[in-house]
C-alpha cells in the first residue's frame, strides 16, 4: 500500500472524490474540509495533511488534518490501510492530538497509534451523523427564520462561544474569525430564529459535492424548550435545498438525546455513528 499526499485541496479532490462520494454524507467533514481549501487555498497554512491509501490504483483510505486539530478519517473498509496511515503519520506528525472518524475506522487507527508509539489513547465524544433530503417543518413554532449578517456579528460571536463551552468545554481564540467567515466564504451561512428578538441559530459550515453540512445549532438556556432550535433547523436545511444542494447533513452529541430526537422529527435519518479518540503523547 502507498500513502500519497497532496499539497492543495483540489489536487486531494481529484484524486479522493470519487472514493468519497460513494459515502458522502458519512464523509462530509473530509470533504468539506477539502472543498474549503479548494476554494480558498490561501486557508491552507500551515500546510494542512491531505492524504489517501492506495493499492495499485484503487483508494482505499483517506484523511485531513489541519494544524493542532485531530486527524479527520474518512469511512473505510480496510483496516490494513488505517494501519499503513496510523504508521505514516506516526512518522511525520508525531504530536497529533486525536483522531476523529466514522466507528470503527477511527477506533483502528487509534488501535494501531497506541502499538506504534505507545501513547495513551482516550475515547471522546461519540456523534451520530444525520441526513436529510427532505425535510418537515415543525408546527407551531412561533416567530420567523432569516438569513444572519453581518451585523449579527457580535451577537454570533457570543453565541457560538457558548455552543463551544458547552459542547466541547473549552473556548476558541479565533472565534471571530470564524464568524466572519460565514458572511465572506460561499459554503458557509447562518439562519436566526427570531420571536421577538434573536432565540435561536443554525449554521452551514461546509459543502459537499452534492450536500452541505449543517452546523452548530445553538439557542439560549432560557429559549429552549419552545421548538426555536427544530425551527431554525428546518428552516435553514430548506434553504439549501431549495438552492443547489441535494441533501443536508449534521452532528449530534449521542450524550444529548433532545438534538438526536429533534433532528429526525423534522426529516434526519441516521447514518453511521463518528467516535473521537485523544492521544497523550509520552513524553521522552
Amino acid at each position: 500500500m502507498n500513502i500519497v499526499r497532496f499539497d492543495s485541496g483540489a489536487e486531494f479532490l481529484r484524486e479522493a472524490e470519487s472514493f468519497l462520494v460513494t459515502n458522502e454524507a458519512a464523509n462530509c467533514l473530509v470533504l468539506g474540509i477539502a472543498t474549503q481549501f479548494a476554494l480558498y487555498p490561501g486557508l491552507a497554512t500551515p500546510a494542512p495533511f491531505l492524504g489517501v491509501v492506495k493499492d495499485k490504483d484503487q483508494v482505499l483510505a483517506a484523511a485531513v488534518m489541519t494544524h493542532g486539530a485531530r486527524l479527520v478519517l474518512a469511512a473505510s473498509e480496510s483496516r490494513a490501510a488505517l494501519a499503513a496511515l496510523a504508521e505514516h503519520v506516526a512518522g511525520v506528525a508525531r504530536t497529533t492530538p486525536g483522531v476523529h472518524g466514522p466507528a470503527p475506522v477511527s477506533q483502528w487507527f487509534a488501535d494501531e497509534w497506541q502499538r506504534l508509539t505507545g501513547d495513551p489513547v482516550n475515547p471522546l465524544m461519540v456523534q451520530r451523523i444525520y441526513r436529510a433530503d427532505k425535510i418537515t417543518p415543525p408546527a407551531g413554532v412561533p416567530g420567523a427564520g432569516r438569513r444572519a449578517s453581518a451585523s449579527d456579528r457580535d451577537l454570533l460571536i457570543e453565541w457560538f462561544t457558548a455552543f463551544d463551552l458547552e459542547a466541547f468545554g473549552s473556548m476558541s481564540a479565533d472565534t471571530p474569525a470564524r464568524v466572519d467567515s460565514y458572511f465572506e466564504m460561499a459554503v458557509r451561512g447562518a439562519y436566526i430564529w427570531e420571536n421577538a428578538g434573536p432565540v435561536s441559530l443554525a449554521a452551514y459550515s461546509g459543502h459537499t459535492p452534492h450536500g452541505a453540512r449543517v452546523g452548530p445549532v445553538y439557542t439560549p438556556p432560557a429559549q429552549r424548550g419552545c421548538g426555536y432550535g427544530s425551527a431554525v433547523t428546518a428552516a435553514l436545511s430548506q434553504h439549501l435545498l431549495a438552492s443547489d444542494r441535494q441533501f443536508c447533513c449534521l452532528y449530534a452529541n449521542l450524550a444529548n438525546p433532545t438534538p438526536n430526537h429533534i433532528y429526525q422529527t423534522i426529516g434526519y435519518a441516521p447514518v453511521c455513528d463518528v467516535a473521537e479518540y485523544q492521544f497523550s503523547p509520552v513524553m521522552a
